[in-house]
């Protein structure tokens, strides 16, 4: 079996990217100055399909958290700014990981989510 990455060796760094998603000013940072979290998984294997979902859900656990944590259902903009920031933050963490396994599941959460709201 092939490792995609040194698990052990390296910590995904979730940056938001606040002031991309039309976040207010005071939000505003560089990317030195935007707030991260470390998603570790050097206990995780990310070929098996149970790996791959507890990373995936570590992955948007943190982007939940880096993102500002999700606002009342009724703060509308608030909302959306935050939908933005955790689907991009997410994104970026599932491309760094390079794992084919937790991309699948990325991507078929983002369909069963997308199904479901219909």
């Amino acid at each position: 079996m092939t490792k995609f990455c040194n698990a052990s060796a390296i910590a995904l760094t979730l940056v938001a990217g606040l002031a991309l998603v039309g976040a207010a000013p005071a939000f505003a940072q560089s990317a030195d100055q935007s707030p991260g979290v470390s998603v570790h998984y050097d206990d995780l294997d990310t070929t098996s399909a149970a790996g791959a979902r507890v990373l995936l859900q570590r992955i948007k656990t943190a982007a939940t958290v880096t993102c500002g944590g999700e606002p009342d259902i009724h703060q509308l903009v608030e909302h959306e700014i935050f939908d933005q920031c955790r689907d991009e933050a997410v994104s970026n963490a599932v491309r760094k990981v390079g794992a084919p396994m937790v991309t699948a599941m990325a991507k078929g959460a983002d369909k069963s989510m997308t199904f479901a709201g219909r």
